[in-house]
């Protein structure tokens, strides 16, 4: 399914200036299916408008082990900005929406979420609209960032 939803997305993404990045362990899956996500992923590296991050098989702890093999591997000092760098996803989050009633993370971006805003909602992700979401958005410009200060 995933195969079949990717290669049909790929015309989508060109079309409207996509990146498609995969995170998580992708050597799972069969070769094909990692064959196109990587095809994907150079077809679309020249994007620049949005990017698209579609977690597959990922978990933020497996990322951070990841991360830190990589550093290793390369013999770098390990500091945060490297640690971040070697991320799957090296881009801090600025806001989490967590729908479906649940009030937790669920090891998913631990290190990018340091500093976000959490907003949770009882709304099932697939009736969640676009009317809750500039709700979200707008409560979200009156909060007072801070990014560990007091």
């Amino acid at each position: 399914l995933l195969e079949r939803y990717l290669k049909k997305e790929l015309d989508i993404y060109l079309l409207n200036n996509v990146r498609f990045i995969a995170i998580g362990d992708t050597t799972i899956f069969s070769n094909t299916l990692q064959k196109v996500i990587h095809n994907i992923e150079e077809k679309t590296k020249q994007c620049t408008g949005l990017i698209q991050y579609l977690a597959i098989n990922y978990g933020a702890k497996d990322e951070l082990i990841r991360s830190i093999k990589k550093i290793i591997d390369k013999k770098e000092e390990i500091t945060p900005d490297i640690i971040q760098k070697n991320l799957d996803m090296p881009l801090d989050i600025d806001l989490l929406i967590r729908t479906g009633g649940n009030q937790r993370i669920s090891n998913f971006l631990l290190w990018q979420n340091a500093y976000a805003e959490l907003f949770f909602t009882q709304t099932l992700w697939p009736d969640f609209t676009p009317k809750e979401l500039e709700t979200i958005i707008s409560k979200f410009y009156t909060i007072e960032r801070r990014f560990g200060d007091i």
